[in-house]
């Protein structure tokens, strides 16, 4: 078995996520863009509530014990608007629950990253402003 399919039935049987309700889960990073090399790391992001806090991290090393690699584990709901968004866009979901929670989470994901993209171009327009009338 590979060690994506044993990091996804580790999770899915964790202790720590005893008592959640579990969503969803993305694979993302270098084995989601086929880019991964031998001892390349698992990036799982978990879509579950409550969010899991200080929880995944215990998830992680028990999930990474049980797959033989090292895994990191992102909770979504708590993740930033670019990295959310990259998973939205380049993960591959490896298990969904419950549709309407993913498609209530990628329409947020969707929004606060164009939101964080409106504001950065206000930023950057409103520099170059500064900037350019400081200098005349």
């Amino acid at each position: 078995m590979d060690p994506v399919r044993r990091a996804v039935d580790a999770l899915t049987a964790a202790p720590e996520l005893v008592g959640r309700a579990l969503h969803a889960v993305w694979l993302f990073g270098s084995r989601a863009r086929g880019a991964a090399h031998e001892g390349s790391d698992v990036d799982l992001a978990v879509l579950c509530s409550p969010v899991l806090g200080n929880d995944r991290f215990a998830l992680a090393d028990r999930v990474a014990s049980a797959a033989g690699v090292e895994v990191d584990v992102i909770d979504l709901a708590t993740a930033n608007a670019p990295l959310a968004w990259e998973v939205v866009t380049t993960g591959r979901i490896l298990l969904e629950r419950d549709d309407e929670a993913v498609e209530r989470f990628v329409r947020q994901a969707r929004f606060a990253a164009e939101d964080a993209a409106r504001r950065h171009r206000m930023i950057v327009l409103a520099t170059a402003g500064e900037v350019g009338g400081a200098r005349r």
